[in-house]
């Protein structure tokens, strides 16, 4: 994985060297292939992947640009050839251990506990976070972006998305983000709904196939998001919705056992 990881690396960093004079690319910063430990999340038991649109700006905060990626200060631009590639990655795998912006990742957190992950080190399986559009933070953030500055980075953002998901072969995918982003995945079965929070406006997750290449697919679990990742469930309604979940996996593990 590792060798091909690098060749995705070399890929963001062009992207990030060729948006350095774009107004609204936050600079400095790094591009964000992932978010989390990379080694952990390859020995889990189930490796879950979450998904957003592009990095926020907030990780690059005014004060100091690199507090969460302090590994990554000062790389650029050498490592455009091919220098500092491990410390690039340890800046990524350490994310979740130095200041992450929990804010937003807190939000997809108690889902992944009730599946027995974590992006921290506090589960059996390490979750990694990642980003469908660009990894490039932008300012304003995605939404805030005309349909022409979204379209001049996503392009390459969403080739760039797959193949990274070709390498890490995702179990699950876990993706609260606007509906109409779905579109832009490689979806293979009609969807189900398999969580709902009755209420006046009920909620509602759902799930389906994720094409990954020619040779894997992934669960893929959607629900709608607010401001934050499944932002208008209370915290005990996504930790019964990760639970679920699990449960929906071992199911599908142990019928196909039996199939066998």
């Amino acid at each position: 994985m590792t060798m091909k990881l690098d060749q995705l690396v070399a890929e963001c960093w062009r992207m990030y060297d060729e948006a350095k004079n774009i107004d609204f690319v936050v600079k400095p910063s790094i591009p964000i292939l992932f978010f989390g430990d990379s080694d952990r999340y390859s020995h889990s038991k189930i490796r879950v992947v979450t998904v957003g649109l592009n990095p926020s700006k907030s990780e690059f905060p005014d004060g100091n640009r690199f507090q969460r990626f302090p590994d990554a200060q000062g790389i650029y631009p050498e490592i455009l050839n091919e220098k500092h590639i491990e410390k690039y990655l340890s800046a990524l795998n350490n994310y979740f251990r130095r200041r992450p912006y929990g804010q937003w990742f807190d939000s997809y957190e108690p889902v992944l506990n009730g599946l027995g992950s974590s992006y921290y080190d506090a589960n059996e399986s390490t979750a990694l976070h990642t980003d469908l559009c660009s990894p490039l933070a932008t300012n304003p953030t995605w939404k805030g972006l005309t349909y022409h500055q979204q379209e001049s980075l996503e392009y390459e953002g969403i080739k760039l998305w797959r193949n990274l998901l070709s390498i890490l072969r995702p179990d699950l995918v876990v993706v609260s983000i606007a509906n109409k982003h779905l579109e832009k995945m490689k979806i293979v079965e009609r969807w189900k709904n398999i969580f709902i929070v009755k209420r006046k406006n009920p909620y509602t997750a759902k799930s389906s196939k994720l094409n990954i290449d020619d040779k894997a697919t992934a669960t893929i679990i959607f629900g709608k998001a607010a401001q934050t990742p499944f932002g208008t469930l209370s915290y005990d309604d996504k930790r019964r919705m990760g639970s679920l979940i699990a449960s929906m996996l071992r199911a599908r593990a142990s019928a196909t056992t039996i199939i066998r």
